[in-house]
Order: structure tokens, then sequence, then C-alpha cells
């Protein structure tokens, strides 16, 4: 059997993608990288800044290799956010979110599609009225508390650090449990971090500007991901009461 190239496995990989997914990941590319270097940002920024957005499309696409670079993502952004002295973020990030995001691995794992030819697709789950007011309660209360927390340790931007830590970890939960209220929640923070980053750069800090325009590129593609996932889970419901 003759081996498969590079070529096949990319081109397979991408057969189901429509041409605004890959202009949106050709976009998130492109545009962190143009900017990282203009404002001669720090590699690691421009890294983050790239694979940032890149998650959050295949995460739209429900692809489960999304879970892993968000794994990823959270060491990386735990680095960034503690030279930018946004402890809000570096503590939230490592005691909340890296064991929200593996937990989230582990159930997107378990709930993959059984269709042939989509065994990496998540199944879309229903979110009940139940768990959506526990986890409002819940994060209100993380939310008063880290702002006295953050407060201590004198943190940057402290109300919009606070709002953008607790905004994130709803989404990354809701994210976690499969449930399409992970995109509207996130654009919420998408438009919060874009106001977290320009501070910086207003502070003086030039090189955040290539996370300002990841920011920017977030926004459309977690619009894009509501619109995937609420036709996705619709596709698939349709599919349990055909079976």
């Amino acid at each position: 059997m003759p081996r498969k190239s590079a070529k096949f496995y990319l081109t397979n990989y991408f057969a189901k993608w429509n041409w605004l997914e890959v202009l949106l990941l050709g976009l998130s590319v492109i545009i962190p990288l143009v900017i990282g270097i203009i404002f001669n940002s720090h590699m690691l920024e421009i890294i983050l800044s790239i694979i940032m957005p890149v998650s959050s499309i295949l995460a739209a696409k429900g692809r489960i290799e999304s879970r892993f670079l968000a794994l990823a993502i959270g060491v990386l952004y735990i680095v960034v956010t503690y030279w930018a002295s946004l402890y809000g973020e570096v503590i939230i990030v490592a005691l909340v979110f890296m064991p929200i995001k593996a937990y989230g691995l582990l159930n997107w794992l378990r709930n993959r599609s059984k269709k042939s030819g989509s065994e990496n697709i998540i199944v879309i789950s229903k979110t009940g009225g139940r768990e959506v007011v526990i986890v409002l309660v819940v994060h209100a209360l993380l939310a008063v508390g880290l702002y006295f927390l953050l407060d201590a340790f004198n943190t940057a931007f402290l109300v919009v650090s606070t709002l953008s830590a607790t905004i994130n970890a709803m989404g990354t939960w809701f994210l976690a449990r499969r449930s399409v209220l992970a995109f509207p929640v996130y654009l919420i923070l998408d438009f919060v971090q874009l106001a977290l980053w320009l501070l910086v750069v207003l502070g003086g800090d030039t090189n955040a500007m290539v996370l300002v325009s990841s920011m920017a590129i977030f926004a459309v593609v977690d619009t894009y991901g509501w619109i995937a996932w609420s036709r996705l889970r619709k596709r698939q419901m349709e599919g349990q009461v055909a079976a």
C-alpha cells in the first residue's frame, strides 16, 4: 500500500471546511503575525495570539483537538499575563481554568459523534435552566471573592480583570459541558478582554497590540461558533429523532 502524503491528510482534514472557516483560519494566523512583527511583540505573545483564535475556530466546529490546544493556551496565557501584571488572569487560569479545561477534554472525548466520518466532532448538549442558575450564582460569588483577592495583590485594572476572569471561567465551563451558551458568554468576554488589552496598550505596552488583534478576531469567531453550534445541535437532534 503506497504511503499517504501530508498533502492527502491536509486535503482530507479540510474537506468539510467551508470558505468562511478557511478565511477565518487564515486571518487568525496572518493578522496576529503581521501585527506582532510590526509592533515587535514577544514571540510567546505572537504564538498565543495565533493559537487562541485557531483553537476557537476548531471549537466552533466542535473538533476534539481544540481541547488539547486549550490546555496549551492555558499554560502560555499564564506566562503572558504574568508579564503584564494581570494577576487576576494568572490566578483564575491556574486554579480554575486548567482543571475545567482538563474536565472539558475528558467530557468531549466521552461524547464524540458516532456518525461515520464525524468521530472527532462532539455531540452538543442541552443546558437546563437549573444548571444555568447554579452557574450564575457560583460565578457571582466567584467574582466577589476574586475582587477582594486581586485587590490584595494590587492587580492592575482590578475591575476589568475581575470581570474578565469571571466571564472567562463561565464560558470555559459551558464549553466544557458542550453547551451552545459558551459562545454568547465568550462574546461578552471578547469585548471585556479587548478593553483590558487596550488599557495595557494605552499604558505604554504597544507589544500587546497583537493580543488586541486576537480579541477582535475572537469576536467574529465566537459569533460564527454560536451560529454553527446552534445549527449542529439542530441537525443532531433531527438525526436522533429520525433514528
